[in-house]
């Protein structure tokens, strides 16, 4: 989706380039370049007047001075206008917006430079011949667009992070996918280990993790970790510093989310023992590098006032439901600041049963990776059903994933209708309608 506020500086900075072409460098080839007096002003320089001679001598550094300090004055003028409009730009449309800008101002640079530096190459040769392009010396201190904006976002951001902490179900949310990321199977890595990755990047967190990325040189490191200063068989060495130590694990896990092959390979590699399976070492990793974050990142955003502190509630009548066979269906009685436990029982052989209809009619129409999804949800969900209390959460959690794998195919012809019953059946068990 294009950013309007990016689009209107395009706009404005195309047209700014061809201003300065026509108006402010090519009168420098016609006037000069046919003997006419060249007659132009600049803010800082003042009128400048040439006539009677050649583009050489005390003219070329004018021409030089003038060029740049006309351009720069564009790019600071962009600069300024794009400073003030950030704070008011959607949070995800921030980072985008200024790596957008600092890519159009690169471009008008380039473009402009260029022309100047081909009209002073024509001047500077033979009359009638021209010659090759010709670096400017103009002697200027240029605008540092692209530092003075991330600093601009630096600064939006932690004044966001101020009024718009961290909510405390985000890190249940976290610790619930940090759970399901130590429970994948072989074949599921990566994609258990996106969805961890896709919260860090949902609104809520994604300020965050962009301050925690900053200045963070994943590759090196990473080359570093996997070199023959590691051994096989040791885990990674993270920084000693815990606030890039979590910067540090924040592209680890981007890096592992976007590559199965990667995330064996450093479970396998770094993780396991001599003797231990491939998802013996994942499910070390997840527990020495992610589920600490809970604790570190917790830390962190206190420490900086980012973090949403519980408010205390008054007391309140207590009042117990109990429901079954309805999980994640929860009823609210109309009294005032009542206070409500909700149990939520499931009959784990219906739901058992229809599982594994389910599982038995999707499985074949599945690719392979996604035959490995099935199973892992289809396990943790026997997993729960053989608690006296299941955890509702996690119930619907695996049920989501199942609905998208059956939706995967629902679409084809050769379907069997006694999935789309048996799967319907199964979404209501487990509080998915």
């Amino acid at each position: 989706m294009t950013i309007p506020l990016v689009s209107r500086i395009r706009r404005d900075l195309e047209t700014a380039a061809d201003r300065i072409d026509r108006e402010s460098l090519t009168p420098w080839l016609t006037h000069l370049g046919g003997g006419t007096p060249l007659a132009l002003a600049h803010p800082r320089m003042g009128p400048i007047t040439i006539a009677g001679v050649r583009f050489s001598g005390s003219v070329v550094p004018v021409f030089d001075r003038y060029v740049t300090l006309t351009i720069d004055d564009l790019i600071s003028a962009v600069t300024d206008r794009t400073e003030e409009a950030l704070a008011d730009l959607p949070r995800p449309d921030r980072e985008p917006a200024v790596q957008q800008i600092v890519d159009a101002l690169d471009a008008v640079w380039t473009r402009l430079i260029g022309r100047a530096s081909e009209i002073k190459g024509v001047l500077s040769g033979a009359p009638g011949h021209g010659g090759p392009p010709r670096p400017l010396r103009g002697r200027i201190e240029w605008t540092p667009y692209e530092g003075r904006l991330r600093h601009a976002l630096r600064a939006i951001r932690m004044k966001t992070m101020t009024e718009h902490k961290i909510p405390l179900a985000w890190f249940q949310r976290y610790d619930h996918l940090v759970d399901r990321m130590a429970d994948a199977a072989p074949g599921a890595f990566a994609q258990r280990a996106r969805r961890l990755a896709d919260l860090t990047r949902e609104p809520d967190f994604a300020d965050v993790r962009a301050l925690l990325l900053e200045g963070v040189d994943f590759a090196g490191w990473l080359a570093r970790a996997q070199s023959d200063e590691v051994e096989l068989g040791e885990p990674f060495p993270f920084p000693d510093d815990p606030t890039a130590e979590i910067g540090v694990a924040l592209a680890l896990l981007d890096h592992i989310a976007g590559s199965e092959d990667a995330a064996s390979s450093i479970a396998g590699n770094h993780y396991a023992g001599a003797h231990d399976s491939e998802a013996a070492g994942w499910r070390r990793l997840v527990d020495q590098v992610y589920r600490p974050q809970t604790r570190e990142l917790t830390h962190y955003l206190r420490s900086r006032g980012w973090l949403e502190t519980p408010q205390p509630s008054a007391p309140a009548a207590g009042n117990s439901i109990v429901i079954t066979r309805s999980p994640g269906v929860v009823v609210q009685q109309d009294v005032r600041d009542a206070a409500q436990t909700v149990h939520v029982a499931v009959s784990g052989v219906d739901v058992s049963e229809t599982l594994d209809t389910v599982v038995e009619l999707l499985r074949p129409l599945l690719e392979p990776s996604a035959r490995t999804e099935l199973d892992a949800e289809a396990a943790t969900i026997r997993a729960q059903l053989r608690k006296p209390r299941p955890n509702a959460v996690i119930l619907r959690e695996c049920g989501a994933t199942l609905r998208s794998l059956v939706e995967s195919v629902a679409a084809n012809a050769l379907t069997p209708p006694a999935l789309v019953t048996a799967a319907n059946l199964l979404w209501s068990a487990l509080g998915q309608r």
